[in-house]
């Protein structure tokens, strides 16, 4: 298999509401569900403030270190000066921050709900270091599982950060973004379906631009022999085509205990990379997980946990935990 291959919209074909964040003169406020193209506007709006003909300094910062690797390497086809200012949040604020030579035009933050508020809210943290900070944030995406208390509807300030917060904070001129460009119609068919809990508003749900296929589910009884020769054969059937990508997602980073190893990701990668395609040659796939120090490449054959996905394109997804991830999701 060859290298994650990333599926990068040109500017010219960002829509309407899309353009509009790009080109507003002033710090920005995104929001929308997933696929909605927030990421992407955050990106090429971070790429323009370096080509443009009087260039802005800017910082362009997302929570997961997967898609800050998928966003630096877009970034540097366009512009390797933008590329070289992309960081996973942590990572830049706490190793670079205190230095005077960060301070930036704009700083934009990708996945904003993921952050404790007090970074943008007190003004010796984030906000020393630029005038103006931009975001994109949606409460549905928010990675703690404690994040959100469903007795008392409120959320835990100290790990999060919700859009009605960051909006109160920053006072920045917002855009939403309504129309799914990511899934099928019928992927979110199955996930309203599948997951009662999850709020998926029909103006979402109508607004992907494709039926697409229905998912497949493979019942395998519990027969891990099933279940691996069942992903080899999905691997199989991609292994001459370099832009499909293919992702493997697990529940867990760790096994909870002995004897639930095939919860993570490791697992599925040892396994994938000691089978052997049917010419002969070796599957090549990647393997990423937020116990790891950085994501040196992803292939596109990745194994990560959900967390770790978050914002990355694929073609295919294979979930071999599906019963534990409906589980988790009931609790």
């Amino acid at each position: 298999m060859a290298d994650y291959y990333p599926n990068f919209p040109l500017i010219t074909e960002l829509k309407d509401q899309q353009q509009a964040a790009l080109d507003c003169p002033g710090p920005i406020a995104l929001s929308g569900g997933p696929g909605t193209g927030k990421s992407f506007v955050s990106l090429w709006r971070h790429i323009s403030n370096y080509t443009r003909d009087n260039p802005k300094k800017s910082q362009l910062l997302t929570f997961t270190t997967s898609l800050t690797y998928y966003l630096k390497q877009n970034c540097a086809s366009q512009s390797e000066k933008a590329a070289e200012n992309v960081d996973s949040f942590f990572s830049w604020y706490t190793s670079r921050a205190a230095s005077a030579r960060n301070i930036r035009d704009e700083i934009i933050v990708d996945e904003a709900q993921d952050i404790p508020l007090d970074y943008y809210r007190e003004p010796e943290m984030l906000r020393r270091l630029s005038p103006d900070i931009s975001y994109g944030a949606d409460d549905k995406q928010i990675l703690q599982h404690n994040a959100y208390n469903k007795d008392t509807k409120e959320y835990n300030l100290a790990i999060c950060s919700p859009a009605k917060k960051l909006n109160e904070i920053f006072e920045n001129s917002e855009f939403e973004l309504d129309r799914n460009y990511r899934n099928t119609k019928s992927i979110m068919k199955f996930a309203k379906a599948f997951f009662e809990d999850a709020y998926i508003p029909d103006n979402e749900l109508n607004s992907c631009k494709e039926e697409g296929d229905k998912p497949r589910l493979f019942i395998t009884g519990g027969d891990w022999g099933k279940k691996i020769s069942t992903i080899l054969d999905i691997v199989q059937q991609y292994h001459g085509d370099a832009t499909h990508n293919i992702g493997i997602l697990v529940p867990l980073a760790k096994p909870p205990r002995t004897g639930e190893e095939e919860l993570v990701a490791y697992f599925y990668y040892n396994w994938i990379v000691g089978h052997k395609k049917r010419d002969g040659s070796k599957i090549d796939c990647s393997m990423y997980d937020y116990t790891m120090e950085g994501l040196e490449s992803m292939k596109n054959v990745h194994v990560t946990p959900f967390k770790s996905a978050k914002g990355l394109e694929f073609d295919t997804v294979i979930i071999p935990c599906m019963d534990v991830l409906k589980k988790a999701c009931m609790l």
